[in-house]
């Protein structure tokens, strides 16, 4: 879970990015019968077909910003194992793929460093 001041610097960062050069990474969704969402099927309207496991940034700014599709990449029980990959691949830091920080947190703020040192 990303807290308050990540969240803003990573939306910072998307608002910039997305316009001039578009989403790069599909959001990652799983189904939402898959035995890591049961502790939270109370949160999760019966209508749901799929929860998102990476990309929620990237969802919000979709809704934000009137997206009616968006590219996902859809795993199963069976390619769960390849997380930490596609996470490697799209430099997001996770437990087990070595990556030292999230390259997309500093640009975001960095981004902000910079907004709030021109105005």
């Amino acid at each position: 879970n990303t807290n308050p001041d990540e969240k803003i610097a990573i939306m910072a960062l998307l608002n910039d990015r997305i316009p001039k050069v578009g989403m790069l990474h599909p959001l990652i969704v799983t189904d939402k019968d898959v035995v890591m969402w049961k502790r939270h099927t109370h949160k999760i309207p019966s209508k749901v077909k799929y929860v998102i496991w990476y990309g929620n940034n990237r969802y919000q700014y979709a809704i934000e910003n009137g997206y009616d599709m968006i590219d996902c990449l859809i795993l199963n029980h069976s390619t769960l194992n390849i997380r930490d990959e596609l996470c490697r691949q799209m430099n997001i830091k996770t437990k087990a793929n070595q990556i030292i920080s999230n390259k997309w947190l500093k640009d975001g703020r960095k981004l902000l460093e910079q907004n709030k040192n021109t105005t």
